[in-house]
Parts: C-alpha cells; structure tokens; sequence
C-alpha cells in the first residue's frame, strides 16, 4: 500500500510500505501486568523500492509520542523490513476512544483504541 508522494520527495520513499497491527479495545486496569494487559501495536515498514531509503517514523497516542524505530532515522535496504513492537497501558491512557497515528516517513496509518471501564455501567 505505497502512499502519495510529492514531487521533491526522495527517490525510494514512494516504494515504502507500512503495515499496522492494534487491538481496536482494550479494557481499563488499573493495576495490570504489563506483559498481558497491554495494548501491542505490531508495526512493520517496508523497503520495497530498487534503492535503499532512510526511514523515520513516529507513534502518537494519548501522551504518547515516540519514535518509531530504535534509531531513528534508519536505513532499509532493498526489500528489508524493520519490525518493531508497541505496548501502551490501559492505565496510561484511561477510559474512552484515543486516536493513534503511526508514520513512516510519508506513510501514515491510522486508528482509534477504546479503553473499556466495565465498572462505570
């Protein structure tokens, strides 16, 4: 799914793919294991240009604004991928509907994770 370019964009950077993986809810808990109750957002960028690509790519959510990739900005070569792993706490974000965008460079993703509150029926 290669996204719009403009012209002074790079050569390389219209053959990048991004690919998103998150839950679409979660429930509240307020206390929680991290290694179970997190919302994992699963993100994989691909090069699937002729040239090698510098890529840098954000995640936003709630107080959440986090680069992507461990170093940021990386270089991907022909058909490399880079796959990196997300997980945010019900309890850093709370109760309700939280827009999320992950880029990757001019690729953009989008969603909404629900926080559930069973309690609050």
């Amino acid at each position: 799914m290669a996204g719009e370019s403009n012209d002074d964009d790079t050569e390389g950077e219209r053959d990048l793919e991004l690919s998103v993986s998150a839950p679409e809810s979660i429930p509240y808990e307020e206390v929680a294991d991290p290694s179970e109750d997190a919302a994992d957002f699963h993100i994989e960028v691909t090069n699937c240009g002729d040239e090698s690509v510098s890529v840098e790519g954000r995640i936003k959510i709630g107080p959440f604004d986090e680069p992507l990739l461990s170093a940021s900005p990386t270089e991907l070569a022909p058909g490399e991928s880079d796959t990196v792993h997300f997980g945010v706490m019900s309890r850093d974000l709370g109760p309700g509907d939280h827009e999320w965008t992950v880029t990757a460079n001019d690729e953009t993703e989008t969603g909404t994770l629900t926080v559930t509150d069973d309690e609050e029926c």
